[in-house]
């Protein structure tokens, strides 16, 4: 199992992943471009044998990042607010390909 942590921000984003004893396994800043949300996504990939190994959590329910989580199908995908159980149901699993790079929307 691999754990994703994604501290938001509007220009870039910092994660952390570990594995399911908490161990510290990389961490590093995802910028908000299609260059650096694939960056992100390969080292997500490099770690994990498909999407139901990933669990994240991330402060927001909308925006390019989040769009490529659930267009993978990473499972567990939940705000990490302390009232992230109002938001249950609102993260669908995706049918995306996890092994292929991200399709993302045009940038504007």
């Amino acid at each position: 199992m691999l754990l994703v942590g994604i501290d938001w921000a509007d220009k870039e984003h910092v994660y952390c992943l570990m594995d399911e004893t908490g161990t510290t396994l990389s961490t590093g800043m995802v910028e908000h471009t299609a260059e650096g949300i694939e960056h992100f996504m390969a080292a997500v990939r490099a770690r994990a044998k498909g999407p139901s190994e990933v669990l994240v959590a991330i402060e927001t329910s909308h925006g390019p990042l989040v769009g490529v989580l659930l267009e993978h199908g990473c499972v567990g995908l939940a705000p990490s607010v302390p009232d992230a159980g109002a938001s249950a149901g609102r993260f669908p699993r995706g049918t995306g390909d996890f092994l292929a790079p991200p399709s993302l929307p045009a940038q504007s």
